[in-house]
């Protein structure tokens, strides 16, 4: 069964992040990405292991391998929309740009054609602390 919900930028924590840019793919894989999903009270905040948001036709600015831990602030643009969180299972097609401020100060910018957000898989945490 899939997962439903939505993956928020703020607070996710990053792994790692996987850059080939003779390929232009960039995939950021997620130690737990942080989530809101509708539950039976209203809506839940937790996090997920496992989660990966990938990128094709991508290009890049920023110190990927620094690019690790709490994300400070971040933001997804859809062709030209503004989004802080995006569903889990995204598929998306278009002029897409992905920003992220990390909390050890570092910058990650990418442009790119293709975004999916990978969360088969994915395990359930209430908490997480790095």
């Amino acid at each position: 069964m899939p997962l439903e919900g939505r993956f928020v930028f703020h607070d996710s924590e990053v792994r790692r992040v996987a850059a080939d840019a003779g390929a232009g793919t960039l995939e950021i894989h997620f130690a737990a990405a942080h989530v809101h999903e509708a539950g039976t009270g209203g809506e839940e905040e937790g996090y997920l292991s496992g989660v990966t948001l990938a990128l094709a036709g991508a290009r890049w600015t920023g110190p990927v391998a620094v690019c690790i831990g709490r994300i400070a602030s971040g933001a997804a643009f859809v062709d030209g929309t503004h989004r802080v969180t995006l569903p889990l299972g995204a598929d998306l097609s278009g002029a897409l740009r992905v920003e992220l401020q990390f909390a050890n100060g570092s910058q990650l910018h990418a442009d790119a054609g293709h975004l999916v957000l990978h969360a088969e898989g994915a395990k359930h945490t209430g908490d997480f602390a790095c």
